[in-house]
């Protein structure tokens, strides 16, 4: 149970670091993205579903739609 947390856990930072490192803003979007469902993981393994629903709704929803946007902005340029 552990290994998990701990897979959990480098996979997120090692999202959110990639994320801030990144230089292509399309790449940086979806590793956030990555990021937020590392958090779910987390809730999903302490046993609180809803919240774990919750966080990939909203955020990596949100994220996920914003990039679309910035997408089609480009792609018109």
């Amino acid at each position: 149970m552990i290994v998990v947390l701990v897979i959990i856990a480098l996979a997120t930072l090692g999202a959110a670091f990639a994320a801030m490192a990144g230089r292509n803003l399309l790449h940086s979007v979806l590793l956030l993205a990555g990021s937020w469902t590392g958090v779910a993981a987390f809730f999903l393994w302490a046993g609180a579903e809803f919240a774990a629903f919750a966080q990939v709704l909203v955020y990596v929803g949100a994220i996920s739609m914003r990039s679309e946007e910035h997408t089609s902005e480009l792609q018109s340029l």
